[in-house]
């Protein structure tokens, strides 16, 4: 097991219905240019990395 995965824990959050509207666009927007549609989780992580009004 990498330490990154060591470092993962298992969360259970419950999401604002915005932010459940801007992670579905976000998921659209990249099954669009990717032709893969990530995770909710996946698209979370990247808000958390990037914060949520960067780029």
């Amino acid at each position: 097991m990498s330490k990154e995965n060591a470092a993962r824990q298992h969360v259970t959050v419950r999401l604002a219905p915005e932010l459940v509207r801007q992670v579905e666009r976000e998921q659209t927007k990249l099954e669009r240019r990717t032709g893969i549609r990530p995770s909710r989780s996946q698209v979370l992580e990247k808000f958390l990395n990037i914060g949520l009004n960067g780029k």
